[in-house]
């Protein structure tokens, strides 16, 4: 579950921000324990929030995607990232089901935040996504320590 205080989405010492104007999914196809979906406002846009345990590093989480017989193939090279001081990494790939990008965050003690961004139609690598995307993962930040 997810604790909802101060404007933010919280758990296991992350927390999250739905930008302003964004449409929260009523009816996800899968639910997460501790993730959520959203609409960016013109509708063209999914974009999910999870925050994962036991994870193995964001490098290895995103290369898993691409094992044999997985029907998910690469669309670039993982590439690392830093967002509100915390490292991490992301790739384009595409699925049966279309393209996404995925970027994962190392929270620590092998948590990571992850953002999925899917396209309603077309690809990821349109410019107008690169908004909403950059506010999703400016909105992720460490919890601090009571």
């Amino acid at each position: 579950m997810l604790r909802y205080e101060n404007g933010r989405f919280h758990a296991l010492g992350v927390s999250f921000r739905l930008p302003e104007g964004f449409l929260l999914e009523t009816e996800p196809e899968f639910c997460q324990e501790y993730g959520l979906g959203a609409w960016t406002p013109d509708r063209r846009y999914y974009v999910e929030w999870q925050i994962e345990r036991d994870c193995r590093g964001t490098r290895y989480e995103l290369e898993e995607l691409f094992a044999p017989d997985s029907g998910i193939h690469s669309l670039g090279n993982i590439e690392s990232v830093l967002v509100n001081g915390m490292k991490g990494h992301h790739v384009k790939y595409r699925s049966k089901d279309g393209e996404r990008w995925e970027f994962r965050l190392t929270v620590g003690g092998g948590i990571e935040a992850v953002v999925t961004v899917r396209p309603a139609e077309g690809g990821v690598g349109t410019a107008d996504c690169r908004p909403f995307l950059i506010d999703a993962l400016e909105g992720i930040e460490l919890d601090r320590e009571p």
